[in-house]
C-alpha cells in the first residue's frame, strides 16, 4: 500500500501531497477541496486544527478526476 504525507504550509496557505512510493510532491488546491462539501471542509478544518504540519495516512489514489468525484458538488 502508497504512502503519502499531506504537508500544510500555512505561511503560503499551501498544501503539498508527498508519493514516497512515487517520489513525487504535488501541490493541492486548497479552495478545491474546501468547496467539495462537508468531508473536503472537514478535511481542512482537520488539517488546520493540528499542532504537527504533517499528517501521514496510507491508500490508493486515482486520478484527478477521480479523486475528488465522489465529493464534489458540481456533479
Amino acid at each position: 500500500m502508497a504512502k503519502f504525507y499531506i504537508i500544510d504550509e500555512p505561511e503560503t496557505d499551501t498544501l503539498w501531497l508527498v508519493n514516497l512510493e512515487e517520489k513525487t510532491v504535488e501541490s493541492l488546491d486548497r479552495s478545491m477541496i474546501e468547496c467539495s462539501g462537508s468531508a473536503g471542509y472537514d478535511f481542512i478544518k482537520t488539517i488546520s486544527n493540528r499542532s504537527e504540519n504533517i499528517m501521514i495516512t496510507e491508500g490508493y489514489r486515482n486520478g484527478p478526476a477521480e479523486r475528488l468525484s465522489s465529493a464534489s458538488p458540481l456533479q
